[in-house]
């Protein structure tokens, strides 16, 4: 991924287990969202499914970056 500034939305893992660059995963997603198990998308709740409803941005630095996002609350 580039540097800079992203908005975030988060999808449980594919059904299949299959390397996929995020691309290829992104298109996936979007051609069949029913490509996802019901339970994994039962523990996401539903603001961040979506670009536009997360609220979530996350900054991509040069070098290493690990994000974390509570999705408790």
């Amino acid at each position: 991924v580039s540097v800079g500034q992203y908005q975030v939305s988060v999808t449980p893992p594919a059904v299949q287990t299959e390397q996929l660059s995020p691309e290829e995963a992104m298109t996936r997603v979007q051609e069949n969202p029913d490509a996802f198990t019901a339970d994994a998308q039962a523990t996401i709740p539903e603001k961040y499914k979506s670009f536009s409803d997360s609220g979530v941005t996350f900054e991509v630095k040069e070098g290493s970056n690990d994000f974390v996002l509570d999705m408790k609350s």
